[in-house]
């Protein structure tokens, strides 16, 4: 049974269904009447609707339009607009997988696939719900939480897009919790295990890079990307400003490409301890008998890092090397990344500052380096009150 509310109010009545259902009337379009329909699964939910599209229409602000269009094209279109031009393609790339996967994936015959992916919804069907759904059923499959989140993110931003043209009343993305991560767990070299480690590592044809990057903390493209140009040796310093990167192509291939980092934090310079640099120094005479070894087939490209002929070097054949010192050595099996989580703890237990290790890492912000190494931080704090004790409560025998 309709319910009339008064002139210009809209109207409420309850479906077959026992969904309610609010009509708007905004206006002429010619001589035909504009209306808006909410829809809520009660006659309060309706009637706030209502009155805040009735607002909005008073201040002069446009409701959403349904023109038919689905999540799916829009946020393709949104990415390849919006996104493309602005960011770069390793960037690029990770959006449209994620909105290709998880946000509008497509059947073999080209039809976008039903809930809980979004692609077939129109823009102004989505609800909560529907996003909550996504996610869970992302996280049921296996699929980690941090690619849930970045799903999350791109909607947001997609419909943010959709909120300034118009073409929804609200985004609902917003509305949605994002997962919350779990802490990932990582193994750095303790005192015993690093000195171990740089003793096993030192005549090894990637020597002088595995100690760039235990000394330094060097993310892996960070170290792969350096050039002799950003080093000065005599001075004992070091410039971090690109990095490699492995970009797909459109035809299904890809390559190694030098990328600039992508904020100030990143790019920094870094002082060489004094041994390091004698590394160095000696690294660079063994790349330059390389050079002369190869002749013109050297690609003169300035790297510090390379292969036998100049080029970047493959994260794959370094992953393979790594692990082979690791085994040879009898350490335990960690991450290369983990190298760099060395660094950071192996200075935490010496006693160098949280906001000088940010420096080093290249770090956001100090926040970000306490939350990664909070497990080192409180087992220095059952020493520091040790130290305290000590200091405060001695007596002399």
């Amino acid at each position: 049974m309709k319910r009339r509310r008064g002139q210009q109010e809209g109207s409420i009545f309850q479906r077959k269904d026992g969904r309610w259902v609010g009509q708007l009337s905004i206006g002429w379009h010619g001589a035909r009447r504009q209306r808006r329909y909410f829809y809520g699964a009660t006659a309060d939910e309706v009637r706030r609707l209502l009155t805040a599209a009735r607002a909005s229409v008073d201040r002069g602000i446009p409701l959403a339009r349904d023109d038919g269009e689905k999540v799916g094209p829009f946020v393709k279109r949104w990415i390849a607009d919006t996104i493309k031009p602005n960011v770069r393609d390793l960037t690029y790339q990770g959006y449209e997988q994620h909105v290709r996967l998880y946000i509008a994936p497509m059947d073999e015959k080209g039809r976008y696939a039903a809930l809980p992916a979004l692609g077939d919804l129109r823009l102004s069907k989505p609800k909560p719900e529907h996003v909550r759904g996504r996610i869970a059923s992302m996280l049921e499959r296996g699929l980690s939480t941090r690619t849930a989140q970045l799903m999350l993110v791109i909607l947001r931003h997609a419909l943010d897009q959709a909120l300034d043209d118009g073409l929804v009343a609200r985004n609902v993305a917003k509305t949605v919790k994002s997962p919350k991560m779990k802490r990932r767990q990582f193994q750095p070299f303790g005192p015993d295990e690093a000195r171990r480690f740089v003793e096993a590592v030192s005549a090894s044809r990637f020597g002088a890079l595995y100690l760039t990057a235990i000394n330094l903390g060097l993310r892996q493209g960070e170290l792969l990307g350096l050039r002799w140009a950003d080093l000065d040796l005599t001075g004992k310093k070091m410039t971090i400003s690109r990095a490699v990167e492995r970009i797909g192509r459109l035809d299904g291939k890809s390559r190694l490409e030098f990328v600039e980092l992508k904020t100030e934090r990143s790019r920094r310079t870094l002082t060489i301890p004094e041994t390091l640099a004698q590394v160095l120094k000696a690294h660079r005479l063994v790349q330059i008998e390389d050079r002369l070894a190869t002749g013109p087939e050297w690609r003169d490209l300035n790297l510090v890092f390379s292969t036998r002929i100049g080029t970047p070097i493959e994260a794959g054949n370094l992953h393979r090397d790594f692990k082979k010192q690791l085994e040879a050595a009898k350490l335990p099996m960690i991450r290369f990344h983990d190298l760099r989580h060395s660094t950071a703890s192996l200075l935490l237990a010496r006693g160098v500052g949280l906001r000088t290790i940010m420096e080093i890492l290249g770090h956001s912000s100090i926040s970000v380096t306490a939350n990664t190494y909070s497990h080192v931080i409180d087992a220095m704090k059952d020493d520091a009150a040790e130290k305290m004790d000590s200091l405060l409560n001695s007596r002399a025998i």
